[in-house]
């Protein structure tokens, strides 16, 4: 047989290949053609080119947020609140700040308008948060926050947020952080207080982070997983089952008394591991309960389920109160032997403060709604 002969069923394979795959193709439908994007109308063109004309607009910036007529940086002056009260104690809170860190040469004080620091878009809509922050640069570690919230479609300041951070290299350092908000009839007043020191309350080794002492009224915690069941935890607190709005009102009723001298924040402070303690003891005289799920992790398969309560063991019931108690013992002793010196960290960590008292301090009407 010849070599042409002996090529032509190869030849014949080569052409059925070619027409099953020009038929193949034939069948498939063309790629769709990719839409353009629709043109923005005048009014959205003058608003992201308004946008992208703004000095304060962050380099990276999706390319929708052009969009919103929203600022880039904000001047409280121009901004518009709930009430003078909100805004008159903002605008004292950033005129001290200034002081603060003017007077103490820090490295990075805050701009004059508070610039973009996030977006969020919730169930409320589009919103930006603005930030005022000051650092001093030294060996201090002294900061000051400012923090703010404008929403596109309520262009009214509801609430702030100021907070302030002192962690000196070989001293008690202190942060805290407040809110103000006018969401209900009266002031809403919510204040959080924790002390750091380098090696009396040392970092997590691992991680690095600081570890802090909360002193936040209503907030002395007791957590633990339970041995030998699973899907169980205690948790006791000094605030017990009150609802949101008691423990912002006696956080507000407290602020004076902390600030006001280094025995008025030891006592103030203890009170609250008087009521922890209590708490403890009245878990035990309950019958030592403690909350169990069924199923895994909230989001898991199958679904956790609402917690009910068990009782644990005698025995572990004890060892439990027992570790409660000695863990607000070496809290009490820290605060027995050193309240002054972090009294003194409190002071230097916002020495103006008193000057906002008659703003955050209880007034005559009640925060309850």
């Amino acid at each position: 047989m010849s070599g042409d002969m002996l090529m032509i069923p190869k030849i014949r394979k080569v052409l059925l290949l070619a027409l099953w795959l020009v038929s193949v193709a034939g069948a498939s439908p063309p790629p769709a053609e990719i839409k353009p994007k629709p043109a923005p109308t005048p009014e959205q063109a003058a608003k992201i080119a308004k946008s992208q004309a703004d000095p304060a607009r962050p380099a990276k910036t999706l390319e929708w947020h052009d969009r919103y007529e929203m600022p880039w940086a904000i001047d409280l002056q121009q901004l518009e609140f709930r009430d003078a009260e909100l805004k008159d104690s903002l605008l004292l809170f950033d005129k001290l700040a200034r002081g603060l860190a003017e007077a103490g040469k820090w490295k990075k004080p805050a701009p004059a308008a508070y610039p973009y620091l996030s977006w969020n878009g919730g169930s409320d809509g589009f919103s930006r948060h603005y930030q005022g922050r000051w650092e001093s640069g030294d060996a201090d570690q002294h900061l000051l926050f400012v923090e703010l919230v404008l929403h596109d479609k309520r262009r009214v300041i509801d609430y702030y947020n100021v907070s302030a951070m002192r962690k000196p290299a070989n001293d008690w350092g202190v942060s805290w952080r407040m809110h103000l908000s006018k969401y209900r009839g009266g002031n809403s007043v919510g204040f959080n207080l924790s002390v750091t020191h380098p090696t009396l309350l040392p970092g997590d080794p691992v991680t690095r982070q600081a570890k802090g002492l909360n002193l936040t009224v209503g907030q002395q915690v007791f957590e633990s997983s339970i041995s030998g069941v699973r899907n169980s935890s205690l948790r006791v607190s000094s605030g017990g089952n009150k609802p949101i709005y008691e423990l912002e009102q006696m956080q507000r009723t407290n602020l004076p008394l902390l600030w006001k001298s280094a025995e008025s924040f030891r006592e103030t402070v203890l009170q609250d591991f008087d009521a922890f303690e209590a708490n403890v003891r009245q878990w035990e005289a309950d019958g030592g309960l403690v909350a169990r799920w069924e199923g895994g992790t909230s989001g898991g398969d199958p679904p956790r389920e609402t917690p009910y309560k068990i009782k644990i063991p005698e025995g572990q019931r004890n060892e439990l109160v027992k570790a409660a108690l000695q863990q607000s013992a070496e809290r009490r002793k820290l605060i027995e032997t050193h309240y002054r010196e972090m009294y003194a960290a409190l002071l230097k960590s916002f020495p103006d403060f008193l000057k906002l008292l008659p703003y955050y301090a209880p007034a005559k009407e009640s925060a309850v709604p």
